[in-house]
């Protein structure tokens, strides 16, 4: 029978737990990055669903006609309309549809949480929305000579929050009248 004296931990123990720590750590990175990708193409999958459902509803409308559409996902986005014309300057166009020449485009362009907080207070500028919509917004063609997206009365221009349509639970309304599309919360 040997008998066994605790003196210290011996140095291949030490490299087995040095090891397996690092090995623990590799796979959450590993974990927590598929869930990124994961989430990023949901993302994206949801905002193309919608809104090429949303364009199949502005294309079936008829003159004096309006429908609904429930706009639930993606969470942490917006549908804002296009162009944006300034007092002063150029109409802005997200670089989408500006180099296919649309002469009107929708888009669902993620926010992050600095951005919502403007938007919610009134603060935010088209060129921060612009900017969001440039690096991962999704965007389609609208045919037409004029198109309203607003989340607010009397302003043809303010982003429609996907989350407070989701918190209020209230559809878009889609509109065409005089030849002017109107999309905005009911």
């Amino acid at each position: 029978m040997k008998i066994r004296t605790k003196k210290a931990i011996l140095l291949p123990e030490v490299l087995k737990i040095i090891i397996a720590v690092l090995s623990l750590v590799i796979l959450i990175y590993l974990a927590v990055s598929l869930h990124g990708i994961f989430i990023q193409k949901s993302r994206i999958e949801q905002a193309k669903v919608n809104i090429d459902e949303i364009i199949i509803k502005l294309n079936d409308l008829k003159e004096s006609e309006s429908t609904k559409y429930t706009l639930l996902s993606p969470a942490g986005n917006v549908l804002t309309g296009w162009p944006y014309k300034p007092f002063f300057g150029d109409a802005l166009y997200p670089n989408i549809c500006g180099s296919n020449r649309w002469e009107n485009c929708i888009c669902i362009c993620p926010i992050g949480e600095s951005l919502g907080e403007q938007i919610l207070k009134g603060t935010f500028t088209a060129d921060n929305i612009l900017e969001s919509c440039n690096a991962e917004g999704i965007c389609r063609e609208v045919k037409g000579t004029n198109l309203i997206v607003s989340e607010k009365e009397g302003i043809e221009k303010y982003p429609i929050r996907v989350d407070y349509l989701k918190n209020e639970g209230k559809p878009l309304k889609i509109s065409l009248k005089g030849g002017v599309y109107e999309i905005r919360p009911e």
